[in-house]
């Protein structure tokens, strides 16, 4: 697993062996972790409205040469720059 250190002299990951709670696990494994309890069911109906918008009015950020818009339909990397509901609910968690 990957752990978040804050250093000084810069750079701030570091591989860890020791034990990890089961969501980092899940999250590095499976590229998400379900938190039961980390979102009130009014915050997660907001969040998907306002992720329904962003993929309505934000085109895909095609990232890779010979790539299509359509190759990354499903994407939207920037939605946390865009979305102050994703902000707020990754600080929350």
């Amino acid at each position: 697993m990957i752990t978040r250190l804050f250093l000084k002299r810069g750079g701030n990951l570091q591989i860890c062996d020791g034990e990890m709670p089961a969501a980092t696990v899940d999250l590095e494994r499976e590229g998400f972790a379900h938190v039961p309890g980390a979102l009130t069911a009014a915050e997660v109906e907001a969040l998907a409205a306002e992720m329904s918008h962003l993929f309505d009015t934000t085109p895909p950020d095609v990232r890779l040469e010979g790539s299509t818009a359509e190759d990354y339909a499903d994407f939207r990397y920037e939605a946390l720059n865009h979305s102050a509901l994703a902000q707020i609910s990754v600080a929350h968690l």
